[in-house]
Parts: C-alpha cells; sequence; structure tokens
C-alpha cells in the first residue's frame, strides 16, 4: 500500500487571507506569519476540503463562518492522485468504502488547528475558551461593527451562505462567488484532463495497449499461418474439381432438370385438379356393379308357387276324401296342405327378408348418389350415363399420373449424371 501523503495544496483568498495560497509540501514544512494574516484560515479551509463537517459530521470541527474553497491533491488512496474540492467527496468516504485508517473520531489530530488537540468537545477546551474570550470584548465589537456597512449588518448567514439585499458587497460578494465557482469547475476540469492522473492513467494505457499489441502480433502470426494451411487444404481440393467442358455439362443438365421439374409440378398440378373426378368415376363403377348385384339378387329370390300349388292339391284331396267317408284320406291330405303351407309361408317370408335388406342398400346407394351428383338414381341407365361422363377424366388423370411418374424417373437419372 503506497503511503498517503499532500501533493498540492491551493486556497481561494477570503477571509483575513488576501491572496490565494498555493503549496506543494515537501516532508516537513513550516508556514509563518502576523496575526489576522490567514494561517488559522488556511488550516481551517484544509479541514472542510478534507473532512465532513456538516452537521452528521463524525467530529465537531467548530470551525468559523468562512466560505471556505481551494484544492488538495492527495495521494495514495488510490492509484491516482486524488482531488478534494467542495463537492468531491471526503477522506471519511474513503475510509467508510475501504473499512481501512484511523476511526473517524481522530480525524481532528490529522489537521490540528491553533494547538486544538482533544478530541472532546466540550465547552472547557483550551481552543475554544481562549477564541470565546478574545471576542467577547464590546469594545472590539464597536469597533468591526462600525467598519461593516448596513447592508451586510442586515444580511444573515444560513447553511454557509449569507442572505441579504442583493446590492452593495452581498451583490458583489455573489457575483464573485459565481465566477469563482466556474473557475474552480474548469481548473478541475482541466485537472482531471491534463493533469499527474492523468499521465499516470494514460501511461497505464499505453503499456497495456503495448502489450495488447505485442499478443496481437503473436496472434496476426498464428492467423497467417492457418490461412496458409488452409490455402493448400483448398488447392489440393481444387485439383480433383471438374473441368470446364464438364462443368458446363453439368449446367446443361442443370436446366434439363429444371424444365422436367417444371413440367412435373404442372403435370402434379392438373392431376390433383383432376382427382375428385377420378375418385367419382371409381366409385360410380363400383356403384353400378352394387346396383346390379342388389337388381338381380331380388329376381332370383321371389318364392316359387311349387309349394302354393302341393298345398292346394292336398287341400283338394283331404276334401275329396271327406265326401268319400275316407278318413285316413282326410287326415293325410289335411296334413300334407299343412306342410306345403308352411313350407310355401317360410320361402316367402326368407324372400322378404332379403328383399328388406337389398332395399336399404339400395337406398344408401341412392342418396349417396344424389349427393355426388344433383342426380335422382332411377335405374341402371342413370349410372351408366354418368360413369361415361366421368370416363374421360378419368382416364386423363391416369394418364397425368403415368406421366408424372415417369418425370420422377427421368429426374433421378439426371440427378445422377449431375452428381
Amino acid at each position: 500500500m503506497m503511503a498517503i501523503r499532500i501533493d498540492r495544496i491551493k486556497v481561494n483568498r477570503g477571509g483575513p487571507l488576501d491572496s490565494d495560497f498555493e503549496l506543494e509540501p515537501g516532508d516537513l514544512n513550516l508556514i509563518y506569519g502576523h496575526n489576522e494574516t490567514g494561517k488559522t484560515y488556511i488550516v481551517e479551509s484544509a479541514i472542510s476540503l478534507l473532512f465532513r463537517t456538516g452537521r452528521r459530521a463524525p467530529v465537531n470541527w467548530n470551525l468559523r463562518e468562512w466560505d471556505l474553497a481551494g484544492r488538495i491533491v492527495v495521494s495514495g488512496l488510490e492509484d491516482n492522485p486524488v482531488f478534494f474540492t467542495k463537492t468531491s467527496s471526503r477522506l471519511e468516504d474513503y475510509w467508510e468504502e475501504t473499512g481501512k485508517g484511523l476511526p473517524q473520531d481522530f480525524s481532528r489530530l490529522l489537521v490540528v488547528r491553533a494547538g486544538e488537540t482533544s478530541l472532546s468537545g466540550e465547552t472547557n477546551g483550551v481552543g475554544r475558551s481562549i477564541l470565546k474570550d478574545y471576542l467577547s470584548g464590546e469594545g472590539m465589537l464597536d469597533t468591526i461593527r462600525e467598519r461593516i456597512s448596513q447592508t451586510i449588518q442586515r444580511a444573515s448567514v444560513e447553511h454557509k451562505s449569507i442572505l441579504g439585499d442583493k446590492r452593495g458587497e452581498i451583490k458583489n460578494h455573489l457575483e464573485a462567488r459565481s465566477r469563482l465557482e466556474q473557475l474552480d469547475n474548469l481548473i478541475e476540469d482541466v485537472n482531471r484532463g491534463y493533469a499527474t492522473g492523468a499521465i499516470h492513467s494514460l501511461r497505464k494505457d499505453k503499456d497495456q495497449i503495448e502489450a495488447e499489441l505485442v499478443e496481437l502480433g503473436k496472434a496476426k502470426r498464428h492467423y497467417a499461418a492457418l490461412l496458409h494451411r488452409d490455402l493448400q487444404t483448398i488447392g489440393s481440393r481444387s485439383s480433383g474439381l471438374p473441368g470446364e467442358e464438364k462443368c458446363a455439362e453439368i449446367e446443361t443438365q442443370i436446366g434439363v432438370y429444371n424444365e422436367k421439374k417444371a413440367n412435373r409440378d404442372s403435370l402434379e398440378e392438373d392431376l390433383k385438379q383432376l382427382k375428385a373426378i377420378s375418385n367419382d368415376y371409381l366409385w360410380v363403377e363400383q356403384a353400378l356393379q352394387n346396383y346390379q348385384e342388389i337388381m338381380s339378387k331380388q329376381q332370383i329370390i321371389r318364392p316359387s308357387p311349387v309349394f302354393l300349388i302341393l298345398a292346394a292339391i292336398s287341400f283338394a284331396a283331404a276334401v275329396t276324401s271327406g265326401f268319400f267317408d275316407l278318413k285316413w284320406g282326410l287326415g293325410v291330405g289335411a296334413l300334407a296342405a299343412l306342410v306345403f303351407s308352411w313350407l310355401h309361408l317360410s320361402g316367402r317370408w326368407k324372400a322378404h327378408e332379403s328383399v328388406a335388406g337389398d332395399s336399404d342398400e339400395l337406398e344408401k346407394l341412392k342418396s349417396e348418389f344424389q349427393n355426388r351428383f344433383g342426380k335422382t338414381l332411377t335405374d341402371k341407365a342413370v349410372i351408366q350415363n354418368q360413369l361415361e361422363a366421368l370416363k374421360r377424366d378419368h382416364f386423363r388423370a391416369e394418364q397425368l399420373h403415368e406421366n408424372v411418374a415417369k418425370l420422377n424417373q427421368e429426374m433421378i437419372s439426371v440427378e445422377g449424371r449431375i452428381a
């Protein structure tokens, strides 16, 4: 850790100090002068610039109500010198951040004013009591009052600012203070940009940039080696690339491929539009077959009249036997008539059930035909006419499908020649 020391002190004129005070301290410095020439003013200025002196200050410095201003440069707190002004941070701020340094109550020992070394704020302290005694004489106060204008006497001091009529000395004071603050800010900006701290920072930046330049030189050489290796690799690969004639042939094949692809895409678009018609054709083709099966089945399943005729003959034989009083003939005839009648009725019932099932299927077929084509299915001729109407587009769709498949095969062949 660097030693902390004051590199430069500048106290602006004010109070008993007639001119600006500047000093670049050595290890030991002696400052002397007549009474009321500003020695205490310089000390209190150093205190107000270096330490907290407001209400929240850890130490009651008991400073006089002077409008103190200036600048102190301290090294050792940071890498670069630190400038202390009226608006900057104070030493206590650095101690609080780092957790190092003396306790804040001992800060009054770092700058001793008029021999005050007491750490206590009691009123019996030597410095305070002497100042109080010297300033309590009425004659001295009258003399001081006579030299003060009425404008100043009517003024008051609040929060280290003079409040009063803005004329005379107060007006001059406010204007001078405004100009002084502007100059202080300007000097502070100049010091920050061009003083020792900036030079030190620039030197560090220069060293860092030079180190980075060395690393950049190494990186540049490494990158050049990588580029050389890549160039060699590219050169070896380029030797295996096809020549101009082969490239021209590939370009021609690419044109052929693109042309076939465009034709295929066009055919697929046409095929997409004919797909619904082709599906309708296949459905009508199957519907015609189903319609023919239903109508053929209804003709085949009609009940045979044989059992009805036999039942009538058996009934007549039974009646005849009854006229001739042939009991056995009557019984046999009646039984035969019942059996043949049952067989006839059973056949009619089965035929009726089969026809009913076929009728349901036929109704579904008619309903679907109506939904698809908006026509009523009345007979076989209606289906055949619709099939003929769809046949041309269906065959065209099949032809398009074959052409698309052929173009796909040709495109695969062209891709092989390009690769």
